[in-house]
């Protein structure tokens, strides 16, 4: 979530997230100013409603969002999953779905590639922590899980380097995530 909502404000798009569960303290370390919120506090609800578009990441079951779920199902605008699993239920417009995909994250930087999306540290960075922490690995420690796929490389490489690749994106809301 973090990857994906860091690229579309890099785009200009007014992003904001919410998590369902509190954001793990051993990955505090990629927080900047962009914390989650968690779903149910404050008024989230109510800012939520006014957005364009929610992205549900890493999941397309209704049982896996529950305390989100009468929002999703009463919210009037684009609904968009970003997922490599499975299960799929049927709660959202558009389907960015690839089962062979390590992980979410890896999904998500295929988009903002493909979107030709600004990709830069602070976007890459919770990307390829995303694809560690699915794969339960190091990346370099599990290459038939992830060789096929060059963009985790490549993530890894703008991790590295704390370098910018020369892509651009295009806008779009991230409402929520896993």
């Amino acid at each position: 979530v973090l990857g994906l909502a860091r690229a579309l404000r890099s785009e200009g798009s007014s992003v904001q997230t919410f998590l369902l569960d509190p954001f793990p303290a051993r990955y505090e370390f990629l927080l900047m100013d962009d914390r989650p919120e968690l779903w149910g506090e404050s008024s989230n609800q109510a800012t939520a409603s006014r957005a364009d578009a929610v992205v549900i990441v890493d999941t397309c079951a209704w049982r896996q969002i529950g305390a989100i779920r009468p929002f999703v199902e009463s919210f009037r605008g684009l609904k968009v999953a970003v997922d490599h699993h499975a299960t799929r239920d049927e709660l959202a417009d558009i389907y960015l779905v690839d089962e062979s995909a390590p992980a979410a994250a890896e999904l998500v930087w295929q988009w903002c590639r493909s979107a030709g999306w600004r990709l830069d540290r602070h976007v890459a960075e919770p990307l390829s922590v995303g694809v560690q922490f699915e794969t339960g690995e190091h990346l370099g420690e599990q290459p038939q899980a992830v060789g096929r796929f060059g963009a985790v490389e490549a993530l890894m490489e703008v991790v590295r380097l704390g370098s910018c690749l020369d892509q651009r994106c295009g806008g779009g809301i991230c409402a929520g995530g896993r």
